[in-house]
C-alpha cells in the first residue's frame, strides 16, 4: 500500500489541529512521512490514547 503525499499532508494537518495544547510539536505540512511526523503521531497517540485515535480517524475522514 502506497501512502501518498496528499494523505501525509492530511495527517500532518490533523496532528497540528488536534495536538494543540499538548506537547506535540507543530509540523510543517510538506507531505513527507519523515521522523518528525512519525514522532508527532506516536506522541499524540501515547498522550491521547484511544480517544486520540478516534479523533484522528474522524479528522482524517472529514478531510477526505
Amino acid at each position: 500500500m502506497e501512502i501518498t503525499g496528499i494523505a501525509i499532508r492530511r495527517l500532518q494537518r490533523s496532528l497540528n489541529a488536534l495536538g494543540r495544547g499538548l506537547s506535540t510539536p507543530h509540523l510543517r505540512v510538506d507531505g513527507r512521512l519523515g521522523r518528525k511526523t512519525v514522532a508527532a503521531l506516536a506522541r499524540f497517540l501515547a498522550t491521547r490514547e484511544r480517544e486520540g485515535e478516534e479523533a484522528l480517524v474522524r479528522a482524517l475522514r472529514a478531510l477526505d
